[in-house]
């Protein structure tokens, strides 16, 4: 598996085709699937479940989504070994 980005990569350089990767920030996400593919939108909600706002969508096979997950696991414990356990409340910070 690939380093991630904050593990040694030089995000100064352009991403393919030229384009600079762009960060945004997500608080609300849509899962769906079918047979043949995993679908994850992510955007943002200040109320929750009121005006929520999607930004991006990540289309996937579900070989590729698996790994997505192991990857979003292995990031978790590392950053709760770092920096203790993530709160469990209904808030941040909570």
């Amino acid at each position: 598996m690939k380093e991630s980005w904050f593990m040694g990569c030089d995000t100064s350089k352009d991403f393919q085709g030229g384009e600079k990767l762009e960060g945004r920030y997500a608080n609300t996400f849509k899962v769906g699937q079918n047979a043949f593919e995993i679908v994850i939108d992510f955007g943002q909600s200040y109320t929750e479940g009121e005006n929520e706002c999607f930004h991006t969508r990540i289309v996937s096979s579900p070989f590729y989504a698996n790994i997505l997950l192991k990857t979003l696991q292995e990031s978790i414990e590392r950053y709760e070994q770092a920096f203790g356990p993530i709160s469990k409340g209904d808030e941040e910070g909570e």
